[in-house]
């Protein structure tokens, strides 16, 4: 009896231990050449995900979205979200693409996101990560002056 005892109490003593210091998840940055990636433990971080006071959003595939807008924020090309939405033209540009595509019936792709201009338009980048490379899907212009969208191919 006093040895059943004394190892309910020393399982007490560990699980007060426990309890006190726990265990911290491995939480790390990390890259490769298609991008930057959070993981958490064994998993990579995907959605809306507040790291050391910055937001940041990671896309289904655990990249992290940057220069882009995502659900109406704008995040930098750090990828964190600035102080509210950004109204520069080539993020329009994007919006301009994805209801281009919607309304011709053509499936959009899970990166929309502006690549360069020329003088008369944005270039804009569609495209997917798939096995960690980049599947393109498409590029569009969309003219800088009445923001109408041409395919490049």
């Amino acid at each position: 009896m006093k040895s059943f005892k004394k190892l309910i109490l020393a399982l007490f003593v560990f699980y007060g231990i426990a309890l006190l210091n726990p265990v911290k998840a491995n939480a790390a940055w990390r890259q490769n050449s298609t991008g930057w990636w959070y993981t958490e433990g064994n998993s990579c971080s995907t959605g809306w995900k507040l790291i050391n006071g910055n937001w940041y959003y990671f896309y289904p595939d655990g990249y992290m979205a940057h220069d882009t807008i995502i659900d109406g924020y704008y995040l930098n090309s750090s990828g964190a979200w600035t102080n509210g939405v950004s109204n520069r033209d080539f993020f329009k540009a994007e919006q301009k693409v994805k209801e281009y595509l919607a309304n011709n019936g053509k499936r959009i792709a899970s990166r929309i996101e502006y690549d360069h201009m020329d003088e008369k338009s944005y270039v804009i980048h569609c495209y997917d990560i798939v096995k960690g490379h980049a599947v393109t899907s498409g590029w569009y212009y969309v003219d800088k002056s009445n923001g109408n969208v041409k395919s490049m191919f």
